[in-house]
């Protein structure tokens, strides 16, 4: 009876800290381009972090979404994740990710200085649904 009570236990840890994560705050926002799309194209690529963004690789936790869109072509619209088209990634730590199961992406507004939208993603520990402004990050990715 002790090692069941053992392994309910662990699995109520292992639910709490799933939950715990959520709290983080993924308030900061960027949008690049990167090269290594569909037919070598590139592909845009929105990053949502708890801190500010500095690169196109923030520290942990941060949601990395992909959309196959050729450079200099993103425009307004919306995706489905989990599909050729479109993608997303959480990363909770460092050198760690999970693959979204599910969710869109939709691009409202997009002007010189920023890419105006939400998201909905589920991940197997958590799902992530917010607004966004993307502010533009220089990328090598525009001469693919």
């Amino acid at each position: 009876m002790r090692s069941k009570d053992l392994a309910i236990g662990a699995l109520i840890a292992v639910a709490v800290g799933a939950c715990t994560d959520s709290d983080h705050d993924l308030s900061q926002a960027a949008v690049t381009w990167r090269c290594g799309g569909p037919l070598d194209g590139g592909f845009a690529e929105i990053l949502l972090a708890e801190e500010p963004i500095q690169s196109p690789y923030p520290p942990a936790p941060y949601v990395l979404v992909l959309l196959n869109q050729p450079a200099g072509s993103l425009a307004p619209g919306s995706w489905t994740v989990n599909v050729p088209a479109a993608d997303a990634f959480y990363s909770p730590v460092d050198d760690w990710h999970e693959k979204a199961t599910s969710g869109t992406v939709r691009i409202a507004r997009i002007d010189s200085t920023s890419v105006h939208g939400s998201l909905q993603l589920h991940f197997p520990s958590r799902n992530v649904a917010t607004d966004f402004d993307a502010f533009w990050m220089l990328s090598s990715g525009i001469g693919c």
